[in-house]
């Protein structure tokens, strides 16, 4: 039989690893997020000058 010290000890070990994980995960999603909105706007540029550049051809 393990000690009750045994135990709590193992508990405490589980929730720190357990939430230095979430941790981790958290923050690889919200890198992943920035870096999608990063690309989105890029790309939102992008065609706002070329909805342009097309207004300007029209209008010539």
């Amino acid at each position: 039989m393990y000690s009750i010290k045994y135990y709590l000890r193992y508990i405490k070990s589980k929730v720190l690893w357990e939430t230095i994980y979430d941790k981790f995960f958290i923050q690889e999603t919200i890198k992943k997020f920035f870096i999608n909105l990063k690309k989105l706007i890029i790309l939102m540029k992008k065609i706002h000058i070329n909805c342009l550049n097309f207004k300007k051809n029209i209008l010539k």
